[in-house]
């Protein structure tokens, strides 16, 4: 096929039939910004810790991290950290802070970039209780991963 361009030059071009187009192949599976892996290892690791996304839902959490905060750590996948950990504030009676994303340390931690530490208090069972967190941010922003200590 002969085209004339506006500027006088004339282009050929040869044109394959479709059938001998090379094909792209579709990845098998969808990129996942490593966090499964991480997630395989949280899974594996017996101290208590959680994986969050970047929009700060749980990925997974270790078995330790359950039973430490009283959950099942399968039913906290896809929820955002802050409905699985309703953060009180330190008054006797633990009223519960409605803003409270600048005070969970996985969230911080996504937020800034960098590492992000804190105390934070939970009601679980009646009972107040307070936590040591430390929140890492992975690479490229695709998550953070927090360890918990209880106080």
């Amino acid at each position: 096929m002969t085209v004339a361009t506006a500027t006088g030059l004339t282009m050929v071009m040869r044109l394959r039939p479709l059938a001998s187009v090379p094909r792209l192949s579709e990845p098998e599976e969808p990129a996942d910004d490593g966090l499964a892996a991480w997630a395989a290892q949280v899974l594996e690791c017996e101290e208590a810790c959680l994986l969050v996304d970047g929009q700060g839902r749980v990925v997974a959490m270790s078995a330790g991290c359950g039973r430490m905060l009283d959950l099942d750590p399968t039913a906290t996948v896809g929820a955002p950290l802050l409905d699985v950990m309703v953060l009180v504030d330190f008054s006797a009676t633990g009223v519960p802070i409605t803003d409270a994303a600048p005070y969970a340390p996985p969230l911080r931690s996504l937020a800034s970039g960098g590492m992000a530490r804190g105390l934070v208090r939970l009601r679980r069972r009646d009972r107040l209780r307070t936590y040591d967190v430390v929140g890492v941010p992975l690479a490229g922003g695709s998550g953070a991963l927090a360890f918990l200590n209880e106080l």
